[in-house]
């Protein structure tokens, strides 16, 4: 599903109007009298407020008019423009923004032009305690971000939470441009405006109290506080208002939704020159509509303001400090913001009110991959792996200057829109991610769940640790949460009679994938390198203190117990359950659990451990003489028959009424070692582990022992022919061959090898292919002897185009590319891209391109044994959209402008009063003083999609009838003829003909002379 098509489902969901608006551009000439196409009847209608919004799907070519309006983003072009030190920044949507469009449901039209009657003659949304103060964008090209996130959205999201401080610059109640801008942009080049809004929609938006602005810095995606932050403030989608008539703007700024539009920010000075002391107004007269590049904000209307003869202007804040304009602000006169609107379509925000998110999903990486990875968040079926819900989040990931930065090392990201597939049996969450020059290395992923309300980093249930860690950032890491109970922490600790808390950047867990005792346990919050989470409590003396702690981390972390701030003890790496008990003296005093993260990196469960806390006496272990209980668990990659096909992590879990005083563990018969952490058994073969515990009153357990068996090796499989029979001879080392398989051919069906088989006969040249499977399940590397003739040839691909082809070898419809390969043997695969993508993909069938422009695919195909053969090219050119031509008239001169997105304008032509056509070189002339005078039009481009003719009627500019000349020549008739060019005769009087006969060839005034 696209983007924007998502954005309408969770309107939709929530009941809420929320959409990505494409619809045809309207002219408004100021006095809100507006030009238009009618709209189509949208395929869906939702009623709001009593304002009807009608829904209609885009086509290519509603695409396409849109591309002709704003063009197209060029990730080689820096649109960071510095006018007077400040920055600008703003660029048009990019190609796949445009991709995206096609075929998502849009806004054609609304009632809100009706609402008029009720709008006030002045309204200013930036005298409200809830609109952002004025800031300050400084060199950096965020303008974008600053007009869409700081003031738009800003000022939405204080409306929503009652905030009345950001209008005094409060930045626990201003949303940070610097979270949306530093996703977006390539080395301070700049971001779209509906960009911006993509990512409120996806990851919502820290404040600058957790996200500070600093124009040097584009790049950082904030801290852990920003990431758990930003879910708070998601917005439903950044809505385009092609509709921007007085009225439609008005109205959506009085429903509290400021509107972002651009301009072209050269032309400030030049506006302001007329009133230096006065309003700073830009009139219609003083603005011409240039590529527009920089984006503003509309706050409000005064109908009694105007400039140049224009009535009416709306009230507009810029990014550049208190110290530019008035405090910040200026005017656009009505008539001149329908020029700007003209060249970059305006938008604004719908808000998910109230939101509150659910769940969240949470990681760390050792090593952060480029920003060119993308990654995707998805929720499966725990049996088949099935993907039952997915997110991928929006963030620039091409980049065309310099290193490409890294992400974050610690990141979350709001997933609640799983919410509604989740279950026990689709309680699988992974995290895939792909492309990418260079991989990182993800350590810890998990997922959390928040229930009754959402408290940043206050979770109420937590996922266990995904498996596999740490891995290189190639594929997909997993982990499982299912439903649980909400638990207190008294429950989860078998405690009774002690009062809780937790602080830190993220606060302790009840868990039921872990425990000691009861089948549950608290869990250390989920934090980055070099923080900390620590659960308290309050314990009166005198009296004993006991509890079972585990620590699951690297060494260098640590996780302590403090009584009043003294340290207790201390445990790091990846520990067994131990037994604690702590004399606790008279009076009240704070005790302390505090997991540390070291600044390096995580392993293991990455976190802390903590069950049955009590208070009392008895910890002595007086009348114990029951010894421990110790069992052994293992975890590695399981292969099949009870075999692992990885190294394999041993832990013993000891139990016993006392604390324990030592546990101990031998391996193959080996010397005896005190146990103080998980250990690693990597043998390949069958391992023998032998181990036993002994408690603080001196009971000692009983030897117990478990076999741990590792086949980390695939059989090896030799071939032998004789002529064109084959036999094959596989082994392995440890668990034994469970099967040999082969096929013939790269397309054969693959068989289970019994005894010698014959592959082909005289004259052919086949490939067999063949690799075995031990018990552990381990499978060969794919191995293949070609029988008979060798082939060093490579095949050989064509590349065929179908559709409605134009004029030069452009197509003027959608193109089908059709790949055909041949090959002496057998072609294995087809490969194709774009010129200008990273990736190859897999040719299977045809496929259709959509996409105008002139492209070029490259394609190959490789063969059965592995010939290659070079890369070949096509070149594809599509123009579906017919040029277009304007037409100004100076005088008695015409000029016509033809312009065309695609292919280029070949030729344009025009003939007057239904004449013959004739092609347009320069301006031509076209007298009329006494009769009107039609000038027919047209412009065809070079792929050959002819515009339809337009028209232009030149009235008369003179009305003529005689004229006395004063003098012995008589009074002369005064005619208006036709096409008279040039006029000849006999001689001439004061310039008065006075004998002869005119030649009219061109269009002049013919006088004649009466005696």
């Amino acid at each position: 599903m696209s983007r924007i098509a998502r954005a309408l489902v969770v309107m939709l969901a929530i009941s809420l109007l929320a959409s990505c608006l494409f619809v045809n551009v309207t002219a408004d000439d100021g006095s809100g009298t507006k030009a238009s196409t009618p709209v189509v009847s949208g395929d869906l209608s939702i009623i709001s407020d009593g304002t009807t919004y009608n829904f209609h799907k885009l086509t290519a070519s509603d695409v396409e008019s849109y591309r002709s309006i704003m063009g197209t983003k060029d990730l080689n072009t820096d649109y960071n423009l510095q006018l007077g030190g400040f920055g600008t920044g703003l660029a048009p949507p990019s190609e796949l923004d445009y991709e995206q469009m096609e075929g998502s449901y849009v806004l054609t039209s609304t009632s809100a032009a009706e609402l008029t009657a009720t709008l006030p003659s002045s309204y200013d949304l930036s005298t409200s305690g809830s609109f952002p103060a004025v800031g300050n964008q400084g060199s950096q090209g965020s303008c974008a971000a600053w007009a869409l996130t700081y003031y738009v959205y800003g000022y939405m999201e204080a409306a929503d939470n009652g905030w009345t401080s950001a209008k005094s610059g409060s930045t626990s109640q201003l949303m940070s441009p610097a979270w949306t801008y530093n996703r977006l942009n390539d080395y301070d080049k700049g971001s779209s405006i509906v960009a911006n809004g993509w990512v409120i929609e996806d990851w919502g938006v820290a404040t600058l109290a957790t996200m500070p602005y600093a124009a040097s810095d584009y790049t950082s995606w904030g801290n852990e506080n920003a990431f758990r932050e930003a879910p708070l403030h998601r917005a439903s989608a950044a809505t385009y208002a092609s509709d921007y008539s007085t009225a439609t703007i008005k109205s959506l700024v009085q429903a509290g939704k400021p509107v972002a539009f651009a301009l072209d920010g050269y032309q400030f000075g030049t506006a302001f020159k007329d009133n230096p002391t006065g309003s700073k107004i830009i009139s219609a007269a003083d603005y011409s509509p240039n590529t527009p590049n920089h984006a503003q904000v509309i706050v409000g209307w005064d109908d009694s303001k105007g400039e140049d003869g224009d009535k009416g202007a709306f009230r507009v804040v810029n990014s550049w400090g208190t110290g530019w304009g008035e405090a910040g602000y200026y005017w656009v006169t009505y008539a001149a913001f329908a020029e700007m609107a003209s060249k970059y379509v305006p938008v604004y925000m719908e808000d998910l009110k109230d939101y509150a998110p659910t769940t969240m999903a949470v990681w760390h990486f050792d090593s952060a991959p480029g920003r060119d990875t993308t990654f995707t968040l998805k929720l499966q079926n725990n049996a088949t792996g099935a993907t039952v819900a997915s997110k991928t989040y929006y963030y620039r990931s091409s980049f065309s200057y310099g290193a490409v930065p890294k992400q974050a090392a610690y990141m979350a990201v709001d997933i609640t829109e799983m919410v509604s597939s989740y279950s026990t049996t689709n309680c699988k969450f992974a995290i895939e991610f792909s492309g990418g020059a260079s991989q990182g290395t993800i350590s810890s992923f998990k997922v959390e769940r928040y229930e009754g309300g959402y408290s940043a980093g206050k979770a109420s249930q937590i996922s266990r640790q995904s498996s596999g860690l740490p891995k290189s950032t190639t594929g997909a890491v997993t982990t499982y949460m299912a439903p649980y109970a909400k638990m207190t922490y008294s429950d989860a600790l078998e405690s009774s009679g002690i009062t809780y808390s937790s602080s830190g950047s993220s606060s302790w867990v009840p868990v039921v994938h872990q425990s000691m005792n009861g089948g549950d346990a608290m869990q250390s919050g989920d934090v980055p390198d070099g923080r900390s989470s620590t659960l308290s409590a309050t314990v009166t003396g005198p009296t004993t203190l006991q509890f079972d702690w585990r620590a699951a981390s690297e060494s260098a972390d640590t996780y302590t117990c403090t009584v009043d701030g003294v340290v207790k003890a201390t445990i790091s790496g990846s520990t067994a359950w131990a037994h604690m008990s702590l004399s606790i003296a008279s009076g009240s005093h704070k005790v302390d659990w505090t997991y540390t993260k070291s600044g390096s990196s995580s392993r293991y469960d990455d976190c802390a451990y903590l069950d049955k806390v009590q208070v009392g006496s008895g910890a002595s272990g007086a009348g114990d003489t029951t010894p421990p209980t110790s069992s052994l668990s293992t975890s590695g990659t399981q292969g099949s028959s009870g075999w692992y096909i990885s190294s394999v992590t041993a832990s013993i879990t000891v139990s016993d009424s006392s604390s324990i005083s030592s546990t101990n563990y031998r391996v193959n018969g080996g010397s005896w070692q005190i146990y103080t952490g998980p250990f690693t058994v990597s043998s390949d073969g069958s391992t023998t582990v032998e181990y036993y515990s002994k408690d603080s009153v001196g009971n000692t357990e009983g030897i117990k022992s478990s076999s741990v068996r590792i086949d980390r090796q695939a059989p090896s499989t030799s071939s032998g022919v004789s002529g064109y029979t084959v036999t094959l001879s596989s082994t392995d080392t440890n668990s034994g061959v469970a099967s040999v398989n082969y096929r013939i051919g790269s397309t054969g069906t693959w068989i289970k090898y019994t005894g010698p088989f014959v592959a082909g006969q005289a004259g052919q040249s086949p490939v067999v292919y063949y690799y075995a499977v031990d018990k552990a399940g381990n499978s060969e590397t794919i191995r293949s002897k070609q029988i008979g003739t060798t082939d060093s040839v490579a095949p050989s691909t064509s590349a065929s185009l179908s559709g409605t082809l134009g004029k030069n070898g452009w197509y003027v419809s959608s193109v089908n590319v059709k790949l055909s390969a041949t090959d002496n043997l057998a072609v294995k695969t087809t490969y194709y891209r774009w010129q200008g993508s990273t990736y190859w993909s897999t040719y299977l069938t045809s496929f259709t391109t959509t996409l105008e422009g002139s492209r070029v695919l490259e394609y190959y195909s490789v063969d059965s044994i592995g010939n290659v053969e070079a890369i070949k090219l096509v070149t594809v050119k599509i123009d579906k959209v017919s040029p277009s031509t304007s037409i100004s008239i100076s005088g008695s001169t015409v000029t016509l402008t033809a312009v065309d997105y695609r292919s280029g304008v070949s030729s344009t032509q025009y003939r007057v009063d239904g004449g013959v056509w004739t092609t347009y070189t320069r301006p031509f002339t076209v007298v009329s003083y006494s009769v009107a005078r039609t000038v027919e039009y047209r412009a065809t481009d070079i792929a050959g999609n002819t515009e339809s003719t337009k028209s232009k009627t030149i009235s008369p500019s003179v009305q003529l009838a005689s004229v006395d000349t004063g003098d012995r020549s008589g009074i002369a008739e005064i005619t208006d003829l036709p096409f008279i060019s040039d006029v000849g005769g006999g001689a001439t009087i004061l310039g008065l003909f006075i004998s002869g006969l005119m030649i009219c060839l061109g269009a002049a005034l013919v006088i004649r002379r009466r005696d």
